[in-house]
């Protein structure tokens, strides 16, 4: 989701982008400062985009080993039950 609202904003602020060099500071011309400037948006757009993947996978690593060690732990909890109470106990 970060990917998508990273590159949705970048494409709004692409359209002002085009706008404004093409109607207010040259009109109908692009300039070689103008291009090169639009060329590194691009680099923006693409180096945040993969911040944000980078970002929202190592997040959702983090949250599934979490759930595997809330996991292991609930398994060691019913193997400590079933050595005191026995296994028919706890099945």
């Amino acid at each position: 989701m970060g990917v998508f609202i990273t590159t949705a904003l970048f494409s709004i602020f692409a359209y002002l982008w085009l706008y404004w060099c093409l109607a207010v500071n040259s009109p109908g011309m692009v300039t070689t400062t103008e291009a090169y400037i639009t060329l590194g948006f691009f680099a923006l757009l693409l180096i945040l985009a993969y911040g944000a993947d980078k970002y929202n996978a190592s997040k959702k690593e983090k949250l599934e080993e979490k759930e595997d060690n809330e996991r292991k732990g609930r398994k060691a909890q019913l193997r400590q039950y079933a050595s005191l109470y026995g296994e028919l106990t706890i099945i």
